[in-house]
């Protein structure tokens, strides 16, 4: 059973930009007089989207606790969108830690969520549980998010941007930095398939699967109806309503259920 999960290491980026809350806002992009406002609000409302979904939106590093082996042969992780998994690790009543094997499991990033499986043939460790938290897997989670790419700026390895260009943007990917280097002075041709690659002055971005814009839209509708109508601001009945029915109904399917 599952008994607890902790971030280890957060997003490096939100996902949704501080330019697309503006523009959703019928903000200038260099109104700069609301940015610590937008910043607390947009944290508020993707801390809500993920209560709500149960779900972290952005790619972060976690572990979780368990007390037992599962009863079958796969633990079904929490939060969604597995990307990998670091290590399980147990302890005994004599308080020893050992690793698992990676060689004796297999880990599900297809599924959402994402199952660690037996391989064949193997089996739980045959070890006497200490009675709490005995099991901890540490894993990586979540979707990809950045901000808008930069020409001729360095970029290390594991960095994610967005395009700069609109139009490139509606492919729905982020890209990774898989080589680090400094960009060039021109926006790359950004590859419309995950997995894509494209050299980009000395660095090379790899395409990966972007927050879904369902759930992006969502984000902007709660973060505007947050900030549009703050304090003692009147409104017409059913206003603020309609900006939460609208947001859920983007969510529903994205909603994870114990």
């Amino acid at each position: 059973m599952l008994t607890a999960t902790r971030m280890i290491t957060g997003p490096a980026a939100a996902p949704v930009t501080l330019t697309e809350i503006k523009a959703n806002s019928a903000l200038a992009s260099t109104d700069t007089n609301h940015d610590t406002l937008l910043r607390i609000l947009r944290d508020a409302a993707v801390g809500q989207v993920e209560r709500y979904l149960a779900r972290a939106l952005v790619y972060s590093a976690w572990k979780s606790w368990f007390t037992c082996w599962p009863a079958g042969d796969e633990f079904v992780m929490p939060l969604g969108q597995l990307r990998s998994v670091t290590s399980i690790k147990y302890t005994d009543t004599d308080g020893t830690e050992a690793t698992m094997s990676s060689d004796d499991y297999d880990v599900d990033t297809s599924s959402d969520p994402g199952i660690i499986r037996l391989g064949y043939g193997d089996s739980w460790p045959a070890v006497t549980l200490r009675p709490t938290n005995p099991i901890e897997i540490q894993f990586v989670c979540g979707w990809y998010a950045g901000d808008a790419w930069a020409s001729e700026t360095a970029y290390t390895a594991t960095q994610v941007v967005i395009p700069a260009t609109m139009a490139d943007q509606l492919a729905g990917l982020a890209y990774e930095c898989t080589t680090a280097g400094a960009t060039g002075a021109t926006e790359p041709t950004w590859p419309t398939t995950i997995g894509g690659t494209v050299d980009d002055g000395t660095a090379t971005w790899t395409a990966r699967e972007r927050v879904p814009e369902a759930i992006r839209n969502a984000l902007l509708l709660v973060i505007d109806d947050a900030f549009q109508n703050r304090g003692d601001t009147a409104m017409g009945p059913g206003i603020a309503l309609l900006n939460v029915r609208r947001a859920e109904s983007l969510l529903a399917p994205w909603r994870i259920y114990a």
